[in-house]
């Protein structure tokens, strides 16, 4: 099972400084640079579409350049405050559910007129050929790596590593409750984007997270297929 996008996220440039995705912390408020992570993978996926998928560039996206030159920081910055305002809204302190992401790329999909669904996955038995499925496609995937269940406020969280230059993996944090942007996946191993940056999670260990201490409730990936006639 091996599966990656045919193209890195969009670039977007901060002082001369050029990343694949977007970072929250480089937005306005506060309370979205704490909360915004479901909002990053969102209008992530829908650059990521006006881009490279044809017949899905909308007027919203009109600013942006449609060839690889990369993104000023200012004018994603702008970009996901319109998003945040029509179609994912952020609660402070909470961010946005994987069922409100859902919510939020469906209405995007039904203004600009796409015939395209998403639909968000639970972490079920599933997960890994639904992944697999989108990959293939050559669409991004966003994926919840939920709270601490049923004790929120607990700190238990999963790894993000760094593959180093001899092929092993080097641990570098650990993250709970945050959306991130799947860009490939092996058998072992998932690909991943947040805030801009490129980390590697173990498959294994989300799963065991999952069990452990979270739920499928509030982990899992968003999908996106084709709306049937």
């Amino acid at each position: 099972m091996e599966a990656y996008l045919s193209h890195e996220l969009p670039a977007i440039m901060r002082e001369q400084t050029i990343i694949h995705g977007g970072n929250q912390s480089w937005l306005p408020k506060k309370y979205v640079q704490k909360s915004g992570c479901g909002l990053i993978a969102g209008t992530d996926l829908l650059l990521y579409f006006s881009r490279y998928k044809k017949g899905c560039r909308t007027e919203l996206f009109g600013e942006l350049p449609s060839d690889g030159t990369p993104v000023s920081s200012e004018v994603y910055s702008r970009l996901t405050d319109r998003m945040r305002k029509r179609f994912f809204p952020v609660l402070p302190g909470l961010g946005m559910s994987g069922w409100a992401l859902m919510v939020g790329v469906n209405l995007y999909f039904l203004r600009f007129h796409l015939s395209l669904r998403a639909c968000w996955r639970p972490a079920g038995p599933k997960l890994w050929k639904h992944m697999e499925e989108m990959l293939s496609k050559n669409i991004p995937v966003p994926m919840a790596i939920g709270q601490n269940i049923p004790f929120p406020w607990t700190n238990h969280r999963l790894a993000f590593y760094m593959k180093k230059t001899d092929g092993t993996y080097a641990e570098v944090c650990r993250v709970k409750a945050h959306f991130v942007t799947v860009t490939g996946m092996d058998d072992s191993w998932l690909r991943i984007t947040s805030w801009g940056r490129g980390y590697y999670i173990n498959r294994k260990e989300y799963e065991e997270y999952i069990k452990k201490y979270s739920s499928m409730l509030v982990c899992g990936i968003l999908t996106v297929r084709k709306r049937r006639k």
